[in-house]
């Protein structure tokens, strides 16, 4: 299959994933997330508009959780330590998960660097940064997913030839 690179995957400039300023208000960000059903992920800025990490849907559902008051019966306690700092979270870079300023590619890296950033950070979006550290796109699970189906098909057409 050769050697993929997120090149040949994603599209430059063309994101489903918000970016937030690290001071962003987490209401904010929610009420950002929330309002279109396509968006992937939150990534997070400073100010020079450089990636810090990345806001995942476990910390949205943490942040949910202790707004309803509602604690299951089978609720695991060892993370009470990430739900008291959900929970105490006012701004975006509050409710970063922590290791996630690690996970982004850049265009000429392997696909097989981004599927290990992916599973180490159990992430399905990674943001794609230049040289300048600033996020040029995303990198999707479900468009690896496609690249992959679509070099396979090829190899099996090609081996039918």
């Amino acid at each position: 299959m050769g050697a993929i690179t997120v090149r040949d995957i994603v599209f430059l400039l063309e994101t489903s994933s918000i970016l937030v300023s690290e001071d962003e208000p987490i209401e904010l960000v929610i009420e950002r997330f929330a309002k279109d059903l396509r968006l992937r992920g939150i990534f997070v800025i400073d100010s020079s508009r450089r990636y810090i990490g990345a806001i995942t849907r476990y910390e949205l559902l943490l942040w949910t959780r202790s707004h309803l008051g509602d604690v299951p019966e089978d609720f695991n306690w060892k993370i009470l330590y990430d739900l008291k700092a959900v929970i105490r979270s006012s701004k975006a870079v509050d409710m970063v998960r922590e290791g996630s300023g690690e996970a982004f590619v850049h265009v000429d890296d392997s696909l097989s660097k981004a599927l290990s950033l992916m599973m180490r950070h159990r992430l399905n979006d990674l943001p794609v940064l230049n040289s300048a550290e600033e996020i040029i796109g995303d990198l999707k699970l479900p468009d690896i997913l496609n690249k992959i189906m679509k070099e396979k098909e090829t190899e099996l057409n090609q081996g039918d030839a």
